[in-house]
């Protein structure tokens, strides 16, 4: 038996990006990541990683002896001039050179859900490919959120999830649209948490399980949620697409009552709870966004939307009027968002005004007037 590892040269040793070990036939032999060995039978295999950005990297590797590296290199890595793809190139793309344009980016937090919205940066920046504008959050700890402003376009909003007195700062990436125009795209700086993000963003779902499933994944990420609480949500969430409700344990809970500041520890909660069959406890748990605010990734606007419709459907006797009640004003204004969120994106990003989505999402919860 021989020991096959992998190495990726010019990619963080932290990244744990995917790899496939198939044999001489094409048969899948093995599923593993960067920094995991294999053992395998001794005999001619090939490896394949893809990439956040849809890239191929390959190896090609005789195993023989006790233990072999495969050393994987990008596909057409070669430039003109004898160098490599860039790193951030491998990891989100290549793009064609653009003129950089002048921008409005604002910084937003609050709980969009209630109006309770203040602008806490308004800057002026410089949109191109490589801007990086590191984020920190103001005192206080509430959703953040970035708005960018461009001329003849919808204004875009991205959530910014970031804990408070955390050390380090999410980064805003600008990018361009098929339709010219800027977006922004935000990454965090817990690398496996970037990653499953990543490979979400691009619709790569086996990638994402496999990255999932690591040591060092999701339900690491959810145990060390003192440490980061935003990479803890997105382990979490992770856990509940993949259906892997025995490791989320009973760290989801704790994760809703450490965080107040953080929306998304309800839906995470609820969601969980849910699941477990416990409905009333999820309904309470899914009502507590009224306080807390939108959620920061888009599955948890969806898991809310979902369930609040869910119980509404069921009404009473389960659940009693008065809670019905708050359950469809705090859907309606969820879909204020909703109607105009891109659901393909791990983290929040709807387009339109967020200042008046919020008026409307405020009118909305507070329910048609009584009358006597």
């Amino acid at each position: 038996m021989t020991v096959l590892g992998f190495s990726a040269p010019g990619l963080r040793p932290a990244l744990e990006i995917p790899v496939e070990v198939r044999g001489g036939d094409g048969t899948l032999v093995a599923r593993s990541t960067v920094g995991r060995s294999v053992v395998v039978e001794p005999g001619t295999y090939f490896v394949g990683a893809v990439l956040p950005a849809g890239q191929q990297l390959s190896a090609a590797v005789a195993a023989d002896g006790d233990y072999v590296m495969a050393e994987l290199a990008p596909q057409h890595a070669a430039s003109p001039g004898g160098g490599g793809m860039a790193v951030r190139d491998l990891l989100l793309g290549a793009e064609a050179p653009v003129v950089p344009e002048r921008v409005r980016l604002r910084l937003l937090a609050g709980n969009l859900l209630r109006g309770e919205l203040d602008v806490v940066q308004d800057r002026e920046a410089l949109a191109d490919h490589e801007a990086v504008i590191d984020y920190r959050p103001p005192g206080g700890g509430r959703p953040l959120y970035a708005e960018l402003l461009q001329p003849d376009h919808r204004s875009r909003t991205r959530a910014v999830p970031v804990a408070p007195r955390q050390a380090r700062a999410c980064e805003l990436r600008f990018f361009r649209k098929p339709d010219r125009s800027w977006s922004v795209d935000v990454h965090l700086q817990h690398s496996g948490a970037d990653l499953l993000c990543r490979y979400r963003d691009g619709g790569r779902v086996e990638q994402a399980a496999t990255v999932a499933g690591t040591l060092e994944g999701s339900e690491q990420m959810l145990l060390r949620k003192l440490r980061d609480p935003v990479a803890a949500a997105v382990g979490a969430y992770s856990l509940l697409r993949f259906a892997s409700l025995d490791r989320l344990h009973d760290w989801t809970g704790n994760l809703r009552a450490w965080f107040a500041w953080l929306p998304d520890g309800s839906a995470i909660h609820g969601e969980h709870l849910a699941r477990e069959g416990e409905h009333r406890l999820a309904l309470d748990a899914f009502l507590e966004l009224e306080e807390r605010g939108l959620p920061l990734f888009s599955d948890g606007l969806a898991f809310a939307i979902a369930r609040l419709e869910l119980y509404g459907s069921i009404g009473a006797p389960t659940f009693d009027r008065l809670t019905l009640r708050r359950a469809a004003a705090l859907v309606a204004a969820l879909r204020v968002f909703a109607r105009s969120t891109d659901f393909g994106h791990p983290l929040l990003a709807f387009a339109g005004d967020p200042q008046a989505l919020a008026a409307a999402a405020a009118s909305a919860l507070a329910g048609p007037p009584r009358t006597a």
